[in-house]
């Protein structure tokens, strides 16, 4: 209600007037006023007045040139960047306000991941591989671009399919001024709930005084998956070849135990599961290749690489992402791609469901890595 926004709003004032009191704005370069509007009770209009508001008072007590990230509320081509796609100050706030509160430094954010809907828990290795191909692609390369066509029935994305591969592709307008995209979180889980892993992990500790799968390790085969999974994400999260993307960052840097050894950074670089973070100026896709290649670099044998808990109900009564999996290219494990022409780099020419070729090993011991971020040039 009114009361909550404002408080919400007093609370935001607060912090980055103390930042920039502090003098710490060269250390807090970034801002986000809010994490996740949950998408099944905010509503949408009060969720962007309340960007609108934070903007201007961050944009006020931490500078002009500071980052401000706002979340797309799980549909980014329906947000499409809040209409912020212009460094230009609004003509009408100038006059009425006085302000000059521009859109250059925002990002519509994102978060991926395929552990909170029990239709994409259910997936086999190469499947998550396509949806991250498929859907993930759809939902970064949605927005944020120049112009925008009134007739565009997805209420964004200027009514162009921006698929590298699509004809309309390279008649695409420019990526925007304003607003640009960015992945702020998505880890190498998969197939495990948090919640309920978590209470395992809670009672162990209450009844022994070690957490569930404290010492787990991680099957060689699981990585393997993990390698491919991680970097069809860098690549897509990436989207270098449409340049709306302006990078991602991994969730979480470092992580206790073994149960939830997926989202921890350090460890999948130290395992090798997670690839060494290039230079910025690098883009992933020229290392890994095309998502689609990753696909079928990827061996859908479930042997050693599902661990699925708990298991994947057919039903999902809270489907808040509202999830689908109505793709042809997820529903046939990639092999539409291969019927509709596509031929990968590599390839032995396999396509079978559940044990496919490929798919090489993760090494161990992966070295450095400054960072769970990555930003895309």
């Amino acid at each position: 209600g009114p009361e909550n926004f404002a408080r919400s709003l007093n609370a935001v004032e607060g912090i980055t007037r103390r930042i920039a009191d502090e003098k710490m704005t060269d250390v807090v370069t970034g801002f986000g006023p809010i994490d996740v509007p949950f998408v099944m009770n905010c509503d949408a209009g009060v969720v962007r007045k309340f960007y609108d508001d934070s903007l201007k008072i961050i944009r006020a007590n931490m500078g002009e040139d500071v980052a401000v990230y706002v979340g797309d509320m799980f549909d980014s081509k329906r947000r499409d960047g809040e209409g912020w796609r212009t460094t230009d100050p609004d003509p009408q706030q100038e006059e009425e306000e006085g302000g000059n509160v521009t859109f250059g430094d925002t990002f519509l954010d994102s978060h991926y991941y395929h552990v909170f809907a029990e239709e994409t828990r259910a997936l086999s290795p190469r499947q998550h591989i396509a949806y991250v191909c498929e859907k993930n692609r759809r939902d970064t390369v949605g927005c944020c671009y120049e112009e925008e066509e009134e007739d565009d029935p997805n209420g964004g994305g200027n009514g162009v399919d921006h698929d590298a591969d699509s004809p309309a592709a390279a008649a695409a307008p420019v990526p925007s001024r304003g607003v640009s995209r960015i992945v702020g979180e998505w880890s190498g889980a998969f197939d495990t709930l948090v919640s309920d892993m978590l209470d395992l992990v809670m009672d162990g500790i209450r009844t022994t005084g070690v957490a569930y799968r404290f010492d787990r390790k991680i099957d060689p085969r699981r990585m393997a998956f993990l390698r491919k999974y991680v970097e069809a994400q860098m690549v897509t999260y990436e989207a270098a070849d449409v340049g709306v993307s302006r990078g991602w960052f991994y969730w979480t840097f470092k992580t206790e135990g073994g149960a939830f050894a997926e989202w921890d950074f350090l460890r999948g670089i130290d395992e090798g599961w997670i690839p060494r973070i290039p230079d910025p100026s690098v883009a992933s896709a020229s290392l890994y290749g095309t998502c689609e290649d990753i696909i079928f670099e990827t061996d859908d044998d479930p042997t050693g690489v599902i661990d699925t808990y708990p298991p994947a109900q057919p039903y999902d009564p809270n489907n808040w992402q509202g999830v689908n999996i109505d793709d042809d290219v997820v529903v046939s494990h990639g092999k539409s791609l291969i019927d509709g022409g596509f031929v990968p780099e590599n390839w032995d020419g396999d396509t079978t469901v559940g044990g496919g070729k490929g798919g090489g090993a993760a090494g161990t011991g992966g070295g450095g890595g400054g960072g769970a971020a990555s930003s895309s040039s």
